[in-house]
C-alpha cells in the first residue's frame, strides 16, 4: 500500500507541473481596429523655387505608434525601405534645387506591426528646377528623353522659309550638359553680333526664327524633347515634342517672334514670343 501511495502523489505532481504551465495570464495581442496612414507632406509634379537652396518634402505618419511601421517608396528610380520606430511620425527629404534637376519621390507600400497603417492619398510627388527669372533675358532648358548631354545641341538659328533648312545660327550659348541651357538676351545681341529683332532682320532674308534641336548622335528612333522657357516675370511655357531620326540635322522645333519693344526706353530691347511649328 505504501508503494501505491507514492505512485498516486507522483502522477499528481506530474499533472499538476503540466497544467501550471498551461496557463497563460498575458493579454492575447491583435490588431488594432482603427487607421493609421502614411503620406507625402506635398503631391503632384511641381516646378522647385530655383531662388531658394533647396525643395523639402517629408513622409508623414498620420499619428504616433507603439511599434514599428515600415515603409516602402522609391526615390529617384530606386527602390528603398524605411522603419519609422515607436512614436515616430516623419522623415525629411531635402533636394537641392540645382537648375535642370529632376527629384521624385513615391511610396509603394506600408505595414504596420500590430497596426492598421495604410497609404494615405498623397503618393507621388516630382520636382523639376528651373532657372531663376533673370530681369535681363529669357532662361530656357532643353531636355531630350536619352538624358544625355551629347545627343542634342540646342540654339536659335534662322531657317529658309522655303525649304526649311537651317539659314544662320543666331544665339548659340548651349553648355553642353543635360538638360542644355541657353538664354536669350533681351538687348537683342546674339552671339552672331547684330540685333535679331526679325522685323527688321529676317524680312530681307526671307527666313523664319525658331528654336534649333541639332542631332549630335546617330539614333534610329525620333527622340523626344522639353523645352522650358522662364520668362523675366517668373511665368513658364512648356513645348514637347520629336526630333526625325538621324544624325548632324538641323531642327526647327519652336518657332520664335522676336520684336522691337515700344514700351521699352532702351531702343535695343526686343519681345520674344514662341509659337508651334
Amino acid at each position: 500500500m505504501k508503494y501505491i501511495f507514492k505512485l498516486k502523489f507522483a502522477i499528481l505532481a506530474f499533472a499538476l507541473v503540466f497544467s501550471s504551465c498551461a496557463i497563460d495570464d498575458d493579454e492575447p495581442t491583435l490588431p488594432s481596429s482603427k487607421v493609421y496612414t502614411v503620406s507625402l507632406s506635398t503631391a503632384g509634379e511641381l516646378i522647385a523655387d530655383a531662388t531658394q537652396e533647396s525643395s523639402f518634402v517629408d513622409i508623414r505618419l498620420s499619428e504616433a505608434l507603439d511599434t514599428n511601421t515600415q515603409v516602402e517608396y522609391t526615390l529617384n528610380g530606386v527602390s528603398e525601405t524605411m522603419i519609422f520606430s515607436p512614436g515616430e511620425t516623419s522623415r525629411l527629404f531635402e533636394f537641392p534645387n540645382d537648375s535642370g534637376a529632376f527629384n521624385s519621390l513615391t511610396l509603394d507600400g506600408v505595414r504596420g506591426l500590430y497596426n492598421n497603417v495604410q497609404l494615405g492619398d498623397k503618393q507621388s510627388v516630382s520636382f523639376l528646377v528651373l532657372p531663376a527669372p533673370n530681369p535681363n533675358g529669357i532662361e530656357l532648358l532643353a531636355f531630350n528623353d536619352l538624358g544625355e548631354a551629347g545627343a542634342l545641341w540646342f540654339g536659335m538659328s534662322a531657317f529658309d522659309i522655303a525649304t526649311g533648312d537651317w539659314f544662320a545660327d543666331v544665339q548659340t550659348n548651349s553648355a553642353g550638359t543635360h538638360p542644355r541651357p541657353m538664354t536669350l538676351p533681351l538687348d537683342g545681341i546674339g552671339n552672331a553680333g547684330f540685333l535679331i529683332p526679325n522685323d527688321d532682320l529676317l524680312a530681307s532674308i526671307d527666313a523664319f526664327m525658331a528654336l534649333n534641336l541639332f542631332n549630335q548622335t546617330s539614333s534610329p528612333d525620333p527622340l523626344g524633347y522639353t523645352i522650358y522657357a522662364v520668362f523675366p516675370d517668373g511665368t513658364v511655357e512648356k513645348f514637347t515634342g520629336e526630333v526625325p531620326a538621324g544624325q548632324f540635322v538641323d531642327n526647327a522645333v519652336v518657332g520664335v517672334s522676336v520684336t522691337t519693344d515700344t514700351s521699352s526706353t532702351n531702343p535695343n530691347q526686343v519681345l520674344y514670343s514662341f509659337y508651334e511649328l
